[in-house]
């Protein structure tokens, strides 16, 4: 990683390098040349012999005279998913994205994500960013024949267009589709996954889907 700033703890840090310090890596003893090395993850914990301290309540003195560690946050993320789903996506319109139909279940996530069926919601205190990966297997729920199929990340209900995946459906077989994307959330911001059917207003069955998003 690579070297930022250094400091010298006794003498010249500010308040503005505190907060900064408390975004990095490295604290050490007063008189030492300070090395913050870029992690980047804002809100993360400072703890000096076993006492906790963020950017709001931690000073000068508290760097100058003791030796610190960094204590590095669990990044955030969760999982949610279904296999075997049997219920349709209904398609009212032809160029309509909904959000997919089917019971996810989620057995990993950090505390600050919640989940309720086929949604992730984002709980934390800071603005993160993801990465937020979907992989769907597919088929149509209705009809025959082919019909363009696009799946998508949305984000508090507006789907994110950098996110669209394109696949033909047909009756006949089932297909598989990834799809990924970097999105910024802020607290109570969510994802889900949604479906469009471009050619018509035939529904479309997503049988099995695996969602993730994970902090970076």
């Amino acid at each position: 990683m690579a070297l930022l700033k250094t400091y010298s703890i006794a003498s010249d840090i500010t308040s503005q390098d505190l907060t900064e310090a408390l975004l990095h890596r490295e604290l050490v003893d007063a008189g030492d040349i300070v090395s913050f090395t870029g992690l980047n993850r804002a809100g993360d914990v400072l703890e000096v012999h076993g006492t906790s301290y963020t950017e709001s309540n931690v000073d000068a003195t508290v760097l100058a005279h003791v030796k610190a560690t960094f204590v590095h946050q669990e990044v955030s993320y969760a999982e949610m998913y279904f296999q075997g789903n049997s219920t349709d996506s209904v398609i009212a319109e032809a160029n309509t994205p909904v959000k997919v139909a089917g019971t996810t279940t989620c057995d990993e996530k950090t505390d600050d994500f919640t989940h309720t069926s086929n949604k992730l919601t984002f709980k934390g205190e800071a603005s993160k960013k993801f990465h937020v990966i979907a992989t769907v297997s597919s088929t149509l729920g209705t009809g025959s024949g082919t019909k363009l199929v696009n799946f998508a990340i949305a984000k508090n209900d507006s789907v994110v267009a950098k996110t669209i995946a394109e696949d033909n459906e047909s009756d006949t077989e089932t297909t598989e589709t990834a799809l990924e994307g970097i999105i910024d959330l802020d607290n109570g911001d969510y994802v889900e996954l949604y479906a469009e059917n471009e050619t018509d207003a035939e529904d479309i069955l997503v049988v099995d889907l695996m969602f993730i998003i994970k902090q970076i």
